[in-house]
């Protein structure tokens, strides 16, 4: 999947991060259900402070291994590219630039889709949130 576009993600794609058991990591978050306008605005602009990533929605994951557990994934939301692609350039100082996929069928619920965001580490960094009110990073949990 890290390897590919964005708009290029498929179902399978999500099956493989839990066949493999993937786990979070300073690069890669999972939500389970569709983060606040101030909780995605944090962790896109710290994956573009620090090393860049991946943000998937529909994932649930085990909360104390951080490893996905299942993909229940979550109900369509209409206009929720264009959303995510206006909440960036508006409420992150410098603009970012997020890659937001289209909605990707869940591999366990045909009813209920996924989303795939990614935000590339840049040279405008640091960028900050709410007109400079906050500026955040990921940072590798401690050993």
């Amino acid at each position: 999947m890290f390897f590919k576009s964005v708009t290029s993600i498929t179902t399978d794609d999500l099956q493989n991060l839990l066949d493999e058991e993937a786990v979070e990591n300073v690069r890669l978050e999972f939500k389970q259900g569709i983060p606040s306008k101030n909780e995605m605005l944090r962790k896109l602009s710290s994956f573009a402070n620090t090393f860049d990533g991946y943000l998937v929605i529909g994932v649930e994951e085990d909360g104390t291994s951080g490893t996905i557990s299942s993909i229940p994934g979550v109900d369509i939301e209409s206009g929720f590219k264009q959303k995510i692609i206006s909440w960036c350039f508006e409420g992150i100082s410098a603009p970012l630039y997020a890659e937001v996929s289209e909605p990707i069928p869940s591999p366990q619920d045909p009813n209920k889709v996924c989303y795939v965001i990614y935000a590339a580490e840049n040279d405008l960094a640091p960028h900050f949130i709410n007109g400079r009110k906050g500026c955040y990073i990921c940072c590798p949990a401690p050993l």
